[in-house]
């Protein structure tokens, strides 16, 4: 049954389903291009490092950007960019100019809209949608964005681009011109409240998200578990295209459906993560995430068998789904409104910023010792995560910084 959560969410929900869609495409295309340039691992992986390191360069005034502008705003003026941006990659895969480092560029250009649009809408769904409804809105939109980007886009990517290596990135283009006109239709304003405080600089507000986040011990874990699990990542994804071409060698559609695991995992592990939320608490699903993690990326480290690897994709993208899910709803619920946007991207700052040196990492270590080396070493962050949340993350200390946050 569909919950009613409404218009204005399933309009953003929409807007942001149908630009899942198209970056599901792009996701599949652009390593695929990448490796037309160059097989070299090292390169291949700045592509994925790229992408990531708006992150580190500018998380922390994106916070601020989106705590003092219209949410609303925001999301449809990225996608705006991300339009003529991806038009503009569209046109040099179609006539086949360009190179691995303007792809470099691009894909850094392309990854400071995403985390700009990312903050954005996760600081606008507790706008949206509120109080108890709030974890059943986190998992509609994050198992649409599964559907629609990986059990969608990904086979569809690799057919477009087996047609036209330009294809891909101009339909993408189109799916976040059609979220622009979605969202900038949206009726209301979606500013942060800011009637009562006093005017700031963007140094002030930064260090106040900063501060924010350090004084609240559950969060400030979990981004310190979000950094190794996103070294672990990106690690892993660098070279997944190379270990898909060159050691499986299964082809442009074949990688696509590896990648496709990682979706039905997914779709799996946003469907149970409520209800086991309800038996184990918000610590036990941590754990659990952790565990499916660190044993799903170390299939790839002992076997090269498809089967095999295919399984465990779909688990470590069950344990990556069942994290997001919990720890955004955790985040949303415990950050006051008016600071959401900063916490965020300080957050993100700590736990998305090591993957472009996860990136590198990968590459690096493929390239010294083989392409089983850096899911060897995945796994292993991974199982770090788990034994942290053991010994770290008891169920009554998520408990008490809830309460806190209510009163």
């Amino acid at each position: 049954m569909i919950p009613r959560l409404g218009a204005a969410y399933w309009r953003v929900w929409t807007a942001s389903t149908i630009s899942e869609l198209g970056t599901g495409l792009t996701n599949v295309a652009m390593p695929l291009l990448a490796v037309s340039y160059t097989r070299d691992p090292r390169l291949v992986s700045l592509v994925a490092a790229a992408a990531f390191l708006p992150v580190v360069l500018i998380g922390l005034q994106t916070g601020v950007v989106v705590d003092r502008a219209d949410r609303r705003r925001v999301l449809w003026q990225t996608d705006l960019a991300r339009t003529a941006l991806m038009a503009v990659l569209a046109v040099l895969a179609l006539t086949g100019h360009g190179s691995i480092w303007l792809l470099c560029l691009l894909a850094l250009l392309l990854g400071a809209g995403s985390i700009l649009f990312a903050n954005a809408s996760s600081a606008i769904t507790p706008m949206l949608v509120g109080g108890p409804e709030l974890p059943k809105a986190n998992s509609w939109l994050l198992s649409a964005q599964v559907v629609a980007g990986q059990f969608v886009g990904l086979p569809l990517g690799a057919a477009l681009y087996a047609v036209s290596a330009g294809l891909p990135f101009a339909v993408d283009a189109v799916s976040f011109a059609v979220s622009v006109l979605l969202v900038a239709r949206l009726p209301g304003h979606f500013r942060a409240d800011r009637t009562h405080a006093e005017p700031t600089t963007l140094r002030q507000d930064v260090r106040e998200g900063l501060g924010w986040l350090w004084h609240a011990p559950v969060l400030r874990l979990l981004a310190g578990l979000l950094a190794l699990s996103n070294l672990a990542w990106g690690v892993a994804e660098s070279v997944l295209v190379l270990l898909a071409l060159d050691r499986l060698q299964v082809g442009q559609f074949g990688y696509s459906l590896l990648l496709l695991t990682l979706g039905v995992g997914a779709l799996v592990g946003s469907a149970i993560t409520p209800g086991l939320q309800r038996r184990v608490g918000t610590a036990g699903v941590i754990r659990v995430s952790a565990l499916l993690t660190s044993a799903g990326l170390l299939v790839p480290g002992v076997t090269f068998a498809i089967v095999p690897i295919g399984i465990g994709f779909a688990l470590a993208g069950a344990g990556a789904m069942m994290w997001d899910i919990t720890t955004i709803t955790l985040r949303q619920d415990l950050v006051p409104a008016r600071l959401l946007g900063r916490v965020i991207a300080a957050y993100r700052l700590v736990g998305v910023g090591t993957i472009p040196l996860g990136a590198v990492l990968g590459g690096q270590l493929a390239h010294l010792f083989g392409l089983q080396v850096p899911y060897l070493a995945a796994g292993a962050l991974a199982g770090v995560i788990l034994v942290v949340s053991l010994l770290r993350l008891p169920g009554a200390r998520v408990t008490a910084a809830l309460a806190e946050s209510v009163r």
